[in-house]
């Protein structure tokens, strides 16, 4: 049983009472402290073993159809795509493993949270951001075969732009962020690229967009005082 301090009631445990707890060992992720070693006493100490490729895939499966995004009759994302993703998430950690990137900054660590990353940043943008890119490119005089082309090529840029924010961007290092964004290129291979967009347009009435990024327009007074007069 356990006495509050107060000494005024008692807790008593049931015999059937467990308590389980979860943490990453000190050494992974820069700064972890120890528990002491007086709590540390009191749990019996199991070690898991990171995910296998495979078990990180079949994480990956049921995440994104769970989350509607394959699957299901129109999905927006193919089995080969995850399969592609799977893969680069693989090699990106394999390269920072090898220290061949994520010398400076960090520590890197990259493991099924970031697969779910992905799987919400494709669940949140991946159809806003595949619509702007088929606009920026057709015409009026475009056939079906082209339209169908055109909807490939935007689905696959769709998701190297995601895929360069999860993985590339993170890296402090441009060196490291050129070299990740090349495992991203020949996991997504395009039969032709969509020009960059870095154009602003501010037409519509709710909204403004600067490159691929939407933004709600709005008025919103800050209670701070600007930086520059």
């Amino acid at each position: 049983s356990y006495e509050f301090r107060s000494g005024s009631r008692a807790v008593h445990r049931h015999r059937n009472f467990r308590v389980f707890a979860t943490m990453n060992p000190a050494s992974v992720g820069g700064g972890r402290g120890r528990l002491p070693q007086s709590i540390e006493s009191m749990f019996m100490k199991v070690y898991l073993q990171e995910y296998s490729p495979e078990e990180e895939a079949q994480i990956c499966i049921e995440r994104f159809a769970r989350a509607g995004l394959i699957g299901n009759k129109g999905s927006l994302i193919q089995d080969d795509d995850l399969t592609s993703l799977v893969s680069l998430h693989q090699k990106v950690k394999q390269l920072v493993e090898r220290k061949d990137i994520g010398r400076q900054g960090g520590p890197y660590e990259f493991n099924v949270r970031d697969l779910l990353k992905m799987r919400d940043v494709l669940n949140g943008n991946l159809l806003s951001l595949l619509s702007h890119l088929e606009l920026s490119e057709k015409d009026v005089t475009i056939t079906d075969v082209r339209r169908t082309l055109l909807s490939d090529v935007a689905r696959v840029s769709a998701l190297r732009t995601s895929c360069e924010l999860v993985y590339s961007k993170r890296f402090l290092n441009l060196e490291d962020q050129a070299k990740v964004t090349k495992v991203i290129e020949r996991r997504f291979p395009l039969a032709q690229n969509i020009a960059d967009d870095v154009t602003v347009d501010q037409q519509l009435l709710q909204t403004v967009r600067i490159g691929f990024v939407y933004l709600s327009k709005g008025y919103f007074n800050s209670p701070f005082p600007p930086l520059l007069q």
